[in-house]
């Protein structure tokens, strides 16, 4: 691992037992400024449980492949449900640069995502 030249991200995925899956690649949309995961459920349909076992993925990505920019970090392509900010992390900072780093405060939650209490109607 060269931290001058790569970064490292942690996808963390959440499947019913039963559903064997795999991280195939790394996806990089410079144009949506996202970085994604692909993940495969090989076979047939599986007969997935209701419960959720987590399994988490480390892989390094080279900063040349970044976008240049801030960017967004998911499971996949699709958009996380609102109310589920921790289902996407923004780095607000350019590290596609070599040896960039981030702060705590330029890395974390979409505040988009976040389903306030304040945002819904009252029924009182």
């Amino acid at each position: 691992m060269d931290f001058d030249t790569e970064v490292v991200i942690w996808f963390g995925s959440v499947y019913g037992g039963g559903c064997e899956h795999r991280m195939d690649d790394v996806v990089v949309d410079a144009d949506a400024r996202l970085v994604h995961g692909q993940f495969v459920v090989p076979g047939p349909p599986p007969d997935c449980n209701a419960d959720a076992n987590p399994k988490a993925y480390v892989v390094r990505v080279e900063r040349s492949h970044l976008p240049v920019g801030s960017f967004a970090v998911q499971l996949d392509a699709s958009a996380p449900p609102p109310g589920a900010p921790e289902e996407r992390t923004i780095v607000s900072v350019d590290l596609s640069a070599p040896g960039s780093t981030a702060t705590d405060d330029q890395i974390g939650f979409d505040p988009e995502l976040v389903d306030t209490l304040e945002s819904q109607p009252t029924t009182d």
